[in-house]
Parts: structure tokens; C-alpha cells; sequence
């Protein structure tokens, strides 16, 4: 669906029954420069009779000029984007929801429940750690050369080669399409907002909802251990481990990442009251 948020359109992936204060209302927020197609292998499979499921494009993101994009500037800040989520939210008249992000996106989940703890009945966090330093010339070459930091991102992200990875792992080219197609800036932007966002590390411990760190153990990016520390820094949470995967690990994995966020919603997060509206 396309709404407007904050004056600018927005166009915001669905999957499930409509929106309804009676049911789990579940958002997937996406990482750098991306955008709602790498949750295709997950939104459909947290979605029941029970569970709505939003995957917002963040200002800005999405392929320019296709229906699938959203409107308006990136946000500059991990908090920038945090304040969207919660006018996404609102302009949709949910009032509780969970949070899945993956690398940035997680931190944009973390971000809103620091602001908003009262709105957030869960979060699930794929390839986080409680501070995610960018290299200066990652940053650099995603604003003047973006090929060669697409590339650069995606040999780092994945377990292994694209190459070397089973035919049937058809996101990854997509995620590398996305990347590409991404309006100039915007991935140098969010590695930024990314690299300056230090309130989760000095704060961890203030987010008492239900939280599900899933590590991958192969992850180049954001480093397993990363995201075992924070684990231990958060109050509520589960820690899982995706063996032999990478930080891509929503394109790399699709089945298992579906698979772990599944059996965690069932388990441990909030199963009642998601949405308020008419």
C-alpha cells in the first residue's frame, strides 16, 4: 500500500489480515540502502490469522521512481528514522507492534523502543551489536563510488562468494539491484547514521521488552561476538545462532532467518493487543 507520512509518500509492503487492535502487529524494518523486497523471504511467513505484517521502504529508499519507493530525504540519524517508525505507526493508528530489524534497521528498532518503550512489545535483531562502526572509506566510497562499495558490502556480507552459494538464493542479486538502484547518497547516509549512533551502547540495559539477537556466525560486518555481548547487555533477551551465514543473513538464509523469527514470536513476544484504530 501507498500512504502519506509526514507529507511524503510512502509505500509500505503488507502481508496478513488488516490491521486490528485484537492482533500482533509485526514491522520489518530493512538495513542500509535497502529496502522491503529483502524481507521477502520472511514477511509471508510470520503472517497468520493472528499476525499482521508491515515492511515499510525508510524515506528515501526503494528504487527510485518505481511504486515501491518512498518518498522524501533519508533521514540523517538512527533517532531520525526511529521518529519515522513511530509516524508510520501512527498515521496506520497502531499503537503497539514488534520490531524486526536487520543492521541498521535493527538499530532504528532499538532506537524506538528507547524513545518509545511504551509502543514496543518486542524486537528481533539480525546482524546488531550495541555499536556498529563504519570504516571512513566504506562511507566515503558508498557517497562518490557507489559500484565499488555495493560490491565491497556484498563480498563482505555474504558466508561466502555469490558464486559458491546454492542457485535456489535468488535475493541476493536482488538485494545488489537494490543497492544499486538507490537514489545517490543514500547508502553513504545510512553507513554514517550507523557509524555516529552510540545511545544503544550506553542504554542497552533501559530496553526491557522481549528481545531475540540472532547471530550469524560467518557475519564479516557485524562480528558474532558483537552480538553476544549485546545479548548479555539487554535484560529480556534470546540469542540464537545461524550457522554458516552471513550478515546478509535475510537474503542469505531466508528459510532459517523465517524459521528462527517464527518459533521467537510464538514463544516469547507479544501475542495480544498490536493496533488501535476504527
Amino acid at each position: 500500500m501507498r500512504i502519506d507520512v509526514e507529507g511524503e509518500a510512502t509505500f509500505v509492503a503488507t502481508a496478513g489480515p488488516p490491521l486490528d487492535h485484537a492482533r500482533r502487529t509485526v514491522v520489518l524494518v530493512h538495513g542500509a540502502g535497502m529496502a522491503p523486497i529483502v524481507w521477502a523471504g520472511q514477511q509471508t511467513a510470520l503472517a497468520d490469522a493472528d499476525t499482521a505484517v508491515l515492511a515499510p521502504a525508510l524515506p528515501g529508499h526503494g528504487v527510485p521512481g518505481s511504486s515501491r519507493a518512498s518518498a522524501g530525504p533519508p533521514r540523517a540519524s538512527i533517532e531520525g528514522y526511529a521518529g519515522w517508525i513511530i509516524a508510520l505507526l501512527d498515521r496506520l493508528k497502531v499503537e503497539r507492534f514488534i520490531l524486526v530489524g536487520h543492521s541498521m534497521g535493527a538499530l532504528v528498532a532499538f532506537a524506538t523502543a528507547l524513545t518509545s518503550p511504551h509502543r514496543v512489545a518486542g524486537i528481533a535483531a539480525l546482524g546488531a551489536a550495541a555499536r556498529m562502526p563504519v570504516h571512513p572509506a566504506l562511507i566515503e566510497a558508498a557517497s562518490q563510488a557507489p559500484t565499488r562499495a555495493v560490491e565491497r558490502i556484498l563480498d563482505w556480507g555474504l558466508a561466502s562468494p555469490q558464486s559458491q552459494r546454492p542457485p535456489a538464493i535468488a535475493l541476493v542479486p536482488l538485494a545488489r539491484h537494490v543497492l544499486l538502484a538507490s537514489a545517490p547518497g543514500v547508502l553513504g547516509q545510512d553507513l554514517a547514521a550507523c557509524n555516529a549512533y552510540g545511545a544503544l551502547a550506553e542504554r542497552a540495559a533501559q530496553i526491557r521488552c522481549p528481545v531475540l539477537v540472532a547471530v550469524a556466525t560467518r557475519d564479516r560486518m557485524t562480528a558474532p561476538r558483537g552480538g553476544r555481548a549485546l545479548a548479555e547487555a539487554l535484560p529480556n533477551a534470546d540469542l540464537v545462532t545461524l550457522a554458516g551465514v552471513g550478515h546478509m543473513a535475510p537474503v542469505e538464509a531466508p528459510t532459517a532467518v523465517a524459521r528462527e523469527l517464527r518459533a521467537w514470536l510464538l514463544r516469547r513476544a507479544d501475542g495480544g493487543a498490536a493496533a488501535t484504530g476504527d
